[in-house]
């Protein structure tokens, strides 16, 4: 847990600070293997039925170096 918490971090910085791109996370997203796939714009976070609150909708853009965008299917 410590390490987790505390060095993978400071790794983490020390390899990629002054690198172009997005600052990298230890954090997650973690893949998840079978997690439904989600297709159809607004792209809604599934909630069981008796789940409180109001659904998340994600929304976003991928971009290279470049600010140009990634064509879909090149983000793996």
């Amino acid at each position: 847990m410590f390490i987790d918490n505390h060095f993978e971090p400071t790794v983490e910085q020390a390899t990629y600070d002054g690198l172009p791109g997005s600052q990298g996370t230890v954090e997650g997203p973690y893949y998840i293997e079978n997690a439904p796939l989600l297709t159809e714009k607004p792209y809604v976070m599934p909630m069981r039925d008796d789940e409180p609150g109001e659904a998340m909708v994600l929304s976003g853009h991928v971009l290279d170096l470049d600010g140009k965008p990634v064509p879909s299917g090149a983000v793996k």
